[in-house]
C-alpha cells in the first residue's frame, strides 16, 4: 500500500475479505504468535475507554452512544470466528455525520466519502439504508479488530471498547504489543 489508507470500496471490509477468500488461504507451518492477557489492562482518555480482560479466546464487546434518539446507545458483543466475522462484522460500513463532512475534507479526511461507501447521518435520521439495525457499533468493532491487528499477533482476551476511536485503539495495540515474547 502506498497511500494513507486503503481504498474505501463500499465502506466495509467485506470486499477485501471476498478478495482474500477468492485468492485462497494457505496453512502455514509456523504456529501463530499469541498475546495472552493474564491480568486486566485498561486505557482511557476523554471519555473513551478500552479494557482487555483475560479470556480463553478473542472476543470484542463495544458500546457507542450518541444523543440522537435514532442512534442512542448501541452495544454489541462479538466472539471471533472467521464465518461470524464475514457475516456479522465485515459488511458494516463506516459512518459519518453530514454536518461534519466539510470540516473533515478541509483536513484531508473523508475525501472519497459518499452515500455509496458510508452511512450518512443527518440531524433527523439516517440518510443511507442500514445493513444492520446496529451497523454503527458493528463498524466500530471492525475498526477495533483492524487496529488491534497491528500487534502482528493473535490476541487471547475479551477486549471491551467504549466510544474509542482509531487513536486510542492504536495506543492500546502498542501497549498490547509490549507483551509479545518478553518485549
Amino acid at each position: 500500500m502506498d497511500g494513507a489508507e486503503p481504498p474505501s470500496l463500499d465502506g466495509s471490509s467485506k470486499p477485501y475479505c471476498d478478495l482474500i477468500i477468492n485468492a485462497g488461504i494457505a496453512d502455514q507451518k509456523a504456529e501463530a504468535e499469541c498475546i495472552e492477557i493474564k491480568e486486566i489492562m485498561f486505557s482511557a482518555e476523554e471519555g473513551k475507554s478500552l479494557i482487555a480482560v483475560p479470556s480463553d479466546r478473542f472476543e470484542v464487546s463495544y458500546m457507542i452512544n450518541y444523543p440522537m434518539d435514532f442512534i442512542g446507545t448501541q452495544l454489541y458483543k462479538f466472539g471471533f470466528s472467521d464465518r461470524g466475522y464475514l457475516q456479522e462484522i465485515a459488511p458494516a460500513r463506516t459512518y459519518g455525520f453530514i454536518d461534519e463532512v466539510e470540516a473533515l475534507k478541509r483536513r484531508g479526511l473523508a475525501m472519497g466519502a459518499n452515500p455509496e461507501n458510508a452511512v450518512a447521518i443527518g440531524k433527523d435520521g439516517y440518510q443511507t439504508k442500514l445493513r444492520f439495525r446496529d451497523e454503527l457499533v458493528r463498524h466500530k468493532i471492525l475498526d477495533l479488530i483492524g487496529d488491534l491487528s497491528l500487534t502482528g499477533t493473535r490476541i487471547k482476551a475479551h477486549v471491551i471498547g467504549i466510544r474509542s476511536g482509531h487513536a486510542l485503539n492504536i495506543k492500546f495495540a502498542k501497549k498490547l504489543a509490549t507483551l509479545r515474547s518478553g518485549r
